[in-house]
């Protein structure tokens, strides 16, 4: 579909992303204090566009034309660096390709890394975007179509800083991006495999609703697209519109609230916060143990 989708990073947000008509133009914008390196990895089968990774400093931004039709990832890198001496080559502290160089060229990210996902002019011509924190979190992204008939996408919190200690990816003693459970334990509980593999088998971990309650846009499991959750793949269209609208308002309030008593008490916020991840990780002890049961 004709239009513009913009993944902005605002104030917290670092990453941008701007998709046009065909061919279709995304404008990536970085609008964190620092420099991000974005990567864009095409699905199989799928031409690459002609830069799969480059350097944005504070406030730059850059068009990058993808062919009709394109699907694919994007995501930003941190801490990167350009060694001659440990023949390392180019490398990322975090969302890092593995390429040895700026270009990705076919590589994804090495987890964690937040995921803008894209399928463009699929199902009637529609577009289907979303952001993912499956593979874990570095930095916040929010996707904003331009033409501002479509729905908004996001994860405008900074987890890093909400990150619970065995998550944390720490560098220099600031912790710098936030793992999945699944990297993290290997689990199939936390990364839905064997046992855990379908819908009904793989429910939401103490740490997946962390992710949901500081992104209720963002995927944060691997089913997290049923019904009961609040992430999906935005279909653009006018089906969604009544649905994202209240979604919206509710998100809003939601947030108006959290943002109304860190003011008033940071230190009760941060109290809040540790007897949620305290109440969510005795609610997973429990439901182990049922299953455990059930099995029996």
């Amino acid at each position: 579909m004709e239009g513009t989708i913009l993944l902005r990073l605002l104030s917290l947000i670092c990453l941008s992303f701007l998709k046009g008509a065909s061919p279709a133009t995304f404008t990536l914008k970085n609008n964190c204090g620092y420099t991000v390196w974005p990567g864009i990895l095409s699905n199989a089968g799928v031409a690459p566009p002609s830069t799969t990774g480059f350097a944005l400093s504070p406030g730059e931004s850059r068009a990058v034309a993808v062919a009709d039709g394109w699907s694919g990832r994007m995501w930003g890198r941190t801490l990167c660096v350009q060694s001659s001496s440990s023949g390392a080559g180019f490398a990322c502290a975090t969302g890092d390709c593995g390429s040895g160089t700026v270009q990705c060229s076919g590589r994804g990210a090495a987890p964690p890394a937040t995921l803008a996902e894209f399928t463009l002019a699929s199902i009637g011509g529609d577009d289907f975007y979303d952001v993912s924190l499956v593979d874990g979190f570095n930095v916040p992204v929010l996707v904003a179509p331009a033409n501002g008939s479509c729905s908004t996408t996001d994860c405008p919190a900074d987890l890093n800083a909400q990150c619970p200690p065995e998550l944390r990816v720490v560098v220099a003693g600031a912790t710098v991006a936030c793992r999945s459970a699944c990297e993290a334990f290997g689990t199939e509980a936390y990364c839905c495999s064997g046992t855990h593999g379908t819908p009904a088998t793989c429910a939401p971990t103490a740490y997946s609703r962390l992710f949901k309650a500081a992104c209720p846009r963002a995927y944060s499991y691997a089913y997290d697209d049923m019904p009961n959750g609040l992430a999906w793949d935005y279909f653009i269209g006018p089906d969604a519109d009544a649905f994202e609208a209240a979604l919206a308002e509710r998100t809003a309030r939601e947030q108006e609230e959290e943002d109304a008593c860190c003011r008033r008490d940071e230190e009760l916020c941060d109290l809040l916060f540790e007897e949620a991840l305290a109440a969510a990780r005795e609610f997973d002890a429990k439901q182990a143990a049922w299953h455990f049961e059930q099995e029996e």
